[in-house]
Parts: structure tokens; C-alpha cells; sequence
């Protein structure tokens, strides 16, 4: 069951995740419905194995209360109605164990069989599911099965943060090549809406952590997929990180801003400059001016996905360069997410401040052809 609650382009989550975070029974069910009704296409990420897993310092779960009728459906989609406790192996807490989610994606971009063409056709209507009818067993064994949740609510949070960065990397460096205009990719694009409702979900299976860690490995297994699925496209770290962040903030927003002149008391990070005889300050925080521009946008995914990249910027916007030990990511740092909205809501249009309407990409950015 949990590979239909993931499948459907992950929309069972969502609809779940949504009713999880208002406490909405009605809306839980209709993703429990959707699950219910969706293909099991993404089996081969998810094996008999993939429940057999070491939780690395988990301890037993203890009984759900029957009044937690939410919690208990949730557990009872993710492990089948079991909520077995886990093993004693389960006890070991060795770090050897853990691989970053940052070196799997190293390795899932530089493996030459994943590359574009070699798994789906650029003109298929069905990458997806050929990249898993192909490759599904092969990316599950070799990249996915080395993700793992540590014990404890401690471990599931630093497991959880690294599936909303590798959902959120995916999508917006893989939408960006210097020198283009960014896209925005349709399928990638619900890997970071999706990912956005699992802390709510985990929030309701807190005595589980079986079930919780299962549902974080689930969500981090069919990302790559979808990223393989089109095109793997690169991901130039150091490019997408370059221009500073008040430089790019001027640049993508200061011209849908109202012109102000702010005392000198006025707290921000301020970055005067002159066009005409208006001083125009971009304030340091842009997600203010996002929203209220994205509410109005006919694309209703694109206000769903500045939400997702809001609230991570509020949790981990402050992320510095060099927190993510591993090489070839020491130009990130928590920018990442007022970068990736700011560049969407360049490739979707501003409307209500007078753009056209953009559109979202779904040919697959993995192709140097669809660049040119």
C-alpha cells in the first residue's frame, strides 16, 4: 500500500498530508481513497526488503490509543496495519551506517547508465515508468537503499531535512543552466509539494517510528526516480549560488516592489539604487512579495510550491556554507530556497504585477536539445 500512497505523482500524499496538517479526517480520507484506487507502479522501489529495515537505535513503538483514529490509519497505510516494533538489531547506533542523501545524489549524477537516453526515451509519454520498469531495481539497490532514518525523534528530523533538500535541489538546480532562462519542471516540481506535508504526517505517527521512518525513505526513494526519469539533468551548484543573494534579490524583484523610501531606522537588509527618481529597497526576506504575487497566479501549483519553499526557508534558511559535509556541495547554504522561488516566479510570470503567464516545463531538462 505504501507504494500507491506514493504513486499518482504523489498526489495521495499530498491529499493526506493536507488533511494531516488542518486535521481534516475528510481530506485524510480522500488521500487514503486515492491510494486506494492508484496503480502500484513504483514497486520496485519498495521490495518485501524495504520493510526489513535496521531503524539504527529505534526502540519498540508502543500501542496507539484507540481515539487516534488519524494516527492509526496513517500507520496502518504505511506498514501494511502492522506496527510491529523493531528488531533488536534495530539498537545499534553505528554513524558508518549512515550515508548523506548530498553523496547518493553525487553518485546517481555521475553514474553514466542513468544518464539522458539511456533509461527513457526524450519522447515517451511514460518516462516515469519506464525509468522504474528498467532502472527501478537497479536505483533502489545500488542509491536508495543506503538512505537511512536514525533512532529517535532526532534521527527521523535529520532524515526528514535531507529529503526536503535533495526534493528541492532536484527541482530548482536541475531547472537552472547559467546562462538560460530557469525552468520549471512539472514532475520535479511535486517532489518539493509533496515533501512539504511529510513533517505533518510524521507529527501524527510520533509513537511510530516505524512507520515514520518508513514514510521518510519512501518520499526520498521515488525523488531520484523522478529526477533520473527526466533526464538527470545537471546540477551546477557553484553557478546557482554565485550572484549574491541581495544582488539577485534586486535583480527578480525589485521592479514588482512599490516604491519606498524608508527611514534609516527601518530594520532589513537594504540595497538603495535609483530608476528615475524612485529609491527602490528590496528588503532581505522575498517570500512576502511571492505569495501575495503567486495567490493571484492562474497556475495554482505555483502558490503550492513558494508555500513549500517558504516554510523551508523559515526552517532552514539560516543553513551556512559547509553544513552539508560533503564535496561538491560547499557553495550551498540555505539561500537555496528564496533562490529557487525567486527564479520559478521569473519562469511563471509576476502576473499580478503585469507579467504574462510562464508555463511548466514537462519535456525532461536532462536533454541539451531542449535547451537550445
Amino acid at each position: 500500500m505504501l507504494d500507491r500512497f506514493v504513486g499518482g505523482l504523489l498526489h495521495p500524499l499530498i491529499h493526506a498530508g493536507h488533511g494531516a496538517e488542518f486535521n481534516v479526517d475528510g481530506m485524510l480520507a480522500e488521500g487514503l481513497a486515492l491510494a486506494a484506487v492508484t496503480n502500484s507502479n513504483t514497486k520496485e522501489l519498495y521490495p518485501p526488503d524495504f520493510f526489513e529495515f535496521d531503524t539504527l537505535g529505534a526502540t519498540p513503538t508502543s500501542a496507539m490509543s484507540a481515539g487516534s483514529s488519524m494516527v492509526s490509519r496513517l500507520a496502518n497505510l504505511a506498514l501494511g496495519g502492522s506496527n510491529t516494533p523493531s528488531t533488536p538489531a534495530a539498537a545499534a547506533t553505528d554513524s558508518s551506517k549512515f550515508t548523506s542523501a548530498l553523496s547518493i545524489l553525487n553518485a546517481i549524477s555521475s553514474d553514466p547508465s542513468l544518464a539522458a537516453g539511456q533509461v527513457c526515451d526524450r519522447d515517451s509519454d511514460t518516462k516515469f515508468s519506464e525509468t522504474l520498469r528498467k532502472k527501478g531495481a537497479y536505483i533502489r539497490e545500488k542509491y536508495t537503499s543506503k538512505f537511512t532514518v536514525g533512532a529517535g525523534k532526532e534521527g527521523v528530523n535529520k532524515a526528514l531535512e535531507e529529503a526536503i533538500w535533495t526534493a528541492v535541489i532536484i527541482y530548482g538546480l536541475g531547472g537552472y543552466r547559467p546562462g538560460k532562462d530557469f525552468r520549471s519542471d512539472f514532475f520535479t516540481l511535486h517532489c518539493v509539494t509533496s515533501v512539504f506535508f511529510l513533517p505533518f504526517l510524521i507529527t501524527q505517527l510520533e509513537h511510530n517510528h516505524v512507520a515514520q521512518s518508513a514514510l521518510v525513505r519512501a518520499h526520498f526513494s521515488i525523488t531520484p526516480a523522478f529526477y533520473i526519469s527526466r533526464g538527470r539533468p545537471a546540477l551546477p551548484i557553484k553557478a546557482f549560488f554565485e550572484p549574491s543573494l541581495p544582488e539577485e534579490i534586486h535583480q527578480l524583484i525589485s521592479k514588482y516592489l512599490l516604491s519606498v523610501s524608508p527611514n534609516e531606522s527601518a530594520l532589513g537588509q537594504k540595497l538603495k539604487v535609483t530608476e528615475g527618481s524612485h529609491p527602490i529597497t528590496p528588503i532581505g526576506n522575498p517570500f512576502p512579495a511571492v505569495i501575495l504575487s503567486s495567490l493571484h497566479h492562474p497556475e495554482e501549483h505555483l502558490i503550492k510550491v513558494n508555500r513549500a519553499l517558504a516554510d523551508f526557508d523559515e526552517r532552514y534558511g539560516t543553513r551556512p556554507k559547509g553544513y552539508w559535509n560533503v564535496e561538491g556541495w560547499e557553495d550551498m547554504d540555505g539561500t537555496l530556497f528564496r533562490r529557487v522561488a525567486l527564479r520559478t516566479m521569473k519562469a511563471l510570470g509576476w502576473v499580478r504585477e503585469g507579467d504574462a503567464p510562464g508555463k511548466f516545463e514537462r519535456d525532461g531538462l536532462g536533454w541539451d536539445e531542449l535547451w537550445d
